[in-house]
């Protein structure tokens, strides 16, 4: 058909979801990586739940993963308390926020998954194309930008 394994399996996981959200796909209201993400939860009422909170707080993807990941986490086990009985503070990321919000920036533009890896000052940027057709389209929007 055409399309990677990978991507005909997202497909058939969304249509696994709640009708509720696949109609909020099919609006545009989330997006289908919104949908992947949430498509993770086990329980279709949480499914619903975290699909109407992200419209509500205009969420993107990162940040419904972020969520996910916390509401997970208190899910599978509470916060461990250190001696003093405060919860323990959770590691700052080492990732940097302006490569952040660069990956985020180029994967709207791009409408892929782009990375930027970097290691003391040097790195490479990296984008995810599905197709012949679709690498015809990152290299037409490229060569735009000559």
């Amino acid at each position: 058909v055409g399309k990677s394994r990978s991507h005909i399996a997202n497909f058939l996981r969304l249509l696994q979801l709640p009708e509720p959200i696949k109609q909020y796909v099919s609006r545009g209201t989330i997006s289908m990586g919104h949908a992947r993400a949430i498509a993770g939860l086990k329980n279709k009422k949480q499914q619903v739940d975290m699909a109407e909170r992200t419209i509500r707080e205009q969420w993107s993807v990162r940040e419904l993963e972020d969520e996910l990941k916390r509401y997970s986490g208190a899910q599978e086990q509470p916060e461990p308390n250190t001696p003093t009985g405060k919860p323990k503070e959770e590691p700052q990321s080492k990732r940097d926020p302006f490569l952040h919000q660069a990956e985020d920036d180029l994967t709207n533009l791009f409408q892929t998954t782009v990375k930027i890896r970097n290691k003391q000052n040097k790195g490479r940027i990296e984008m995810l194309f599905y197709s012949k057709d679709d690498l015809d389209r990152l290299l037409s929007m490229l060569n735009q930008a000559k």
